[in-house]
């Protein structure tokens, strides 16, 4: 049937039920009115949408429903939503849906979907006009649920989207954020996609808890030039169309869809030292493969004399598509260097008595240190204390340059947080500026491993202190490795009761987990990774430190169970900042200058995955290996060697990589220019022994 363009209203106890028609096992409700893609739905999953739902998530509106979008061109702007006309029909092969958007500046998008085992989707955006169209954007919307609204929501109804706009093999993953199946994936047949962005991401509406509107672009070259190794513009010939094709099925699991939609070259890793070679495998031997200079291809392999991050461009059956890899130095280079910057710039010079031993964070644009204010991710404490910890692994190694300079600092560094940071009740400061201790349990596991061994008894007050006041319903970053590191120094000094107590506590927080099951109590934000992440911590770590075999065989099942959460958090985009880097997506906005949401890739934290692959037990770590084909050792070593990517080589450091093309409209793609936080990167692997 052919229906009239309609005019948009808000959906109402009146509006008619959905048209639900079948796509392979499960299903798609679309609007009766206008076609509307509204949900997709499978029968093993049932209440998951897998797309963002205007009844639950009020800021998702009929205008960036599934498929529509803009294009910016040479002549300005427009937007498709009602079409110009639309027909609905079915056949024995499925249900085909068609639509013409006039978009005016001699435009036409005609718009086809094909509903039946798989559902095909095609735009042919058509030059109508007598002089030609360049295309400079055009972005389609992919409303994914991607939301933390709680841990249990979450982890039942909620998805991870793993994009990547590798051109023509491009594609992204709807991976259910339990780590298990079905995954609604997406892959180009035809055209190519470039970049992708994120709108909505307004602080006093969706906050850190919604990653946002995910835009898919065939080109951001208007906005973002630069974006994913560079945007094309498109010239369109009057009469001449561009068109996309994608298609979406169900995967079993992410591998599933690797082995049925094989990449036309395969890398095992994508960051290697400087002059090591990076292994390629090619599809067939028609696969071309060109490298940007310094970097070369030799013998099937990626290699490069200088470090850095390069886009390696790839031509199969005519079609071009790009990959991202990395070679950086050893990692003792990149922490001397690191170690030299926060000496020479980091430290509180210009404050006197012990205030001075503060480490702050920087703004490696103006050379200036950045002061807190009122704003608590720029505060001389909380995640700056990470800073500290990297002073004092380095001297643990005779990392630094000069010795006596980094003991000073390390130890004014000690001094300040004890005295100006530390409460005389064993509580904690946001700021040495604030006379009052925060509430906030989050920090002080760092404080408990900057002291343990230097100022151990302070250090097991703190840890004590963290249970005493409810740690055991909660979930601090690091709070299982702080135990470890306690109960080691307490046992070289031949405290064993105290070790014993340090274990027990640890032990019990664990027993807490197993209960707690899908409901997680919530950090700042709702549900993430830095959540999941020290659940697996004080589980791995408590089943260390039992001989209970029957308690460590509930634990090891525990872990086990569990870990799949964790690492769906990373998707297998080949990219260095983005394979198997946990998806975090308010970070720029806390921690950095330019305060921009959006995906960081990487962020600080993303360390913590390769921390729970470093200490987990054997039966766990088979796992790991069953199901991604690597040894979890490894891969822990390729997410630790990922981060080293936003370390310059004048040891200069970034709060965090903001990676879409754009955010709500702001231009993106680029580092934040404040070092801040990004040390625990190194500090994590030196401390657990890389």
């Amino acid at each position: 049937m052919t229906q009239r363009p309609r005019a948009h209203r808000a959906r109402s106890t009146f509006d008619p039920p959905p048209l639900v028609v079948p796509f392979g096992p499960g299903s798609v409700r679309l609007d009766r009115r206008d076609g509307d893609v509204r949900a997709v739905e499978h029968p093993v999953r049932p209440g998951m949408t897998y797309l963002l739902d205007e009844t639950t998530e009020p800021w998702h509106t009929a205008e960036r429903r599934w498929g529509k979008g803009f294009v910016v061109t040479d002549a300005g702007g427009a937007r498709w939503d009602a079409a110009t006309r639309s027909s609905v029909v079915t056949g024995p092969d499925g249900v085909r849906l068609t639509a013409r958007h006039s978009l005016g500046k001699g435009l036409v998008l005609d718009v086809e979907r094909r509903f039946g085992p798989t559902w095909v989707e095609r735009y042919a955006l058509r030059c109508t006009g007598a002089d030609g169209s360049t295309i400079r954007s055009l972005g389609i919307y992919t409303p994914w649920r991607d939301v933390y609204a709680s841990a249990a929501d979450a982890l039942t109804r909620a998805v991870h989207a793993h994009v990547w706009p590798g051109g023509a093999a491009a594609f992204t993953l709807a991976q259910p954020m339990d780590g298990a199946g079905p995954v609604l994936g997406l892959r180009v047949r035809a055209g190519e996609l470039w970049a992708y962005s994120i709108e909505s991401r307004e602080a006093l509406v969706t906050g850190s808890n919604v990653r946002g509107h995910v835009v898919l672009h065939v080109t951001d070259a208007a906005r973002a030039p630069h974006a994913f190794g560079g945007q094309p513009e498109i010239a369109l010939r009057p009469g001449q169309a561009y068109v996309l094709e994608w298609e979406l099925d169900w995967y079993d699991s992410v591998a599933a869809f690797a082995r049925r939609h094989p990449p036309p070259v395969a890398l095992d890793a994508l960051a290697a030292p400087v002059g090591e070679p990076i292994p390629l495998r090619r599809r067939d031997e028609g696969v071309r493969v060109r490298a940007p200079a310094p970097a070369a291809v030799e013998a099937e392999a990626l290699r490069c004399s200088r470090e850095g991050e390069a886009y390696v461009e790839i031509e199969a059956d005519g079609r071009r598509s790009r990959v991202a890899v990395s070679w950086h130095p050893p990692l003792e280079d990149v922490v001397r260097r690191r170690v030299r910057y926060v000496l020479a710039h980091q430290r509180a010079r210009h404050r006197a008595g012990p205030s001075a031993g503060a480490l702050l964070p920087f703004d490696t644009e103006h050379g200036l240190p950045v002061l807190a204010g009122g704003w608590a991710d720029f505060s001389d404490a909380r995640e700056r204390i990470g800073m500290g910890l990297l002073l004092q692994e380095a001297l643990a190694r005779d990392w630094v340059d000069d010795p006596r300079e980094a003991q000073e600092a390390a130890a004014a560094h000690r001094r300040f947080v004890v005295e100006l940071i530390v409460t005389d009740d064993d509580r904690l400061r946001a700021d040495s500026h604030r006379a009052a201790a925060s509430e906030r349990l989050y920090d002080l596991p760092w404080v408990v491993l900057l002291l343990a061994g230097h100022d151990t008894d302070r250090a097991l007050r703190l840890f004590r202190a963290y249970y005493a006041r409810g740690g055991a319903d909660f979930l601090a970053i690091g709070i299982g490795v702080a135990a470890r590191a306690l109960v080691r120094v307490l046992g070289a000094a031949g405290r064993d009761g105290d070790a014993g107590e340090v274990a027990r506590l640890l032990r019990r927080h664990a027993a807490r987990c197993v209960e707690a099951q899908a409901e997680l109590p919530a950090h700042e934000v709702n549900y993430e990774q830095s959540m999941v992440a020290p659940l697996l911590e004080v589980l791995c770590v408590a089943a260390s430190l039992t001989d209970d075999p029957a308690q460590a065989r509930t634990l090891d099942t525990a872990i086990v169970e569990r870990l799949p959460w964790l690492l769906a958090f990373g998707g297998p985009q080949p990219h260095v900042r983005m394979r198997d880097i946990a998806i975090r997506h308010w970070d720029g906005y806390w921690f950095g200058r330019e305060q921009l949401w959006g995906d960081v890739f990487p962020h600080h934290w993303s360390a913590l995955t390769a921390n729970v692959l470093r200490l987990l037990p054997p039966a766990a770590a088979a796992a790991v290996q069953r199901d991604r084909g690597v040894p979890a050792q490894r891969l822990a070593a390729q997410i630790y060697a990922a981060n080293l990517i936003d370390f310059r080589p004048d040891g200069a450091a970034s709060a965090g990589f903001v990676m879409p093309s754009c955010v709500s409209g702001r231009p993106a793609h680029r580092a934040d220019p404040v070092a801040n936080g990004q040390d625990w990167a190194l500090f994590w692997p030196l401390h657990l022994g890389l």
